[in-house]
């Protein structure tokens, strides 16, 4: 879930420990409260992160698959 004051076109990709992309998600562009999932199953159990740039910036939201 995100609340973007503006409308962004956002890049999303997971990492795994070493940084090294596992998945890419692909583009998702957002305006206001926007709410989507993705399909993490094909990924084993660890600890990754969820890299998200757009606008010269960027975001790494770690997480665990178990």
């Amino acid at each position: 879930r995100l609340d973007a004051a503006q409308a962004n076109k956002l890049d999303l990709s997971i990492l795994d420990a070493t940084g090294r992309t596992v998945k890419s998600m692909g583009p998702w562009s957002v305006m206001g409260i926007a709410q989507t999932s993705w399909d993490i199953s094909s990924l084993a159990r660890g600890s990754y992160s969820l890299h998200i740039s757009g606008n010269d910036r960027q975001v790494q939201i770690p997480f665990v698959k178990q």
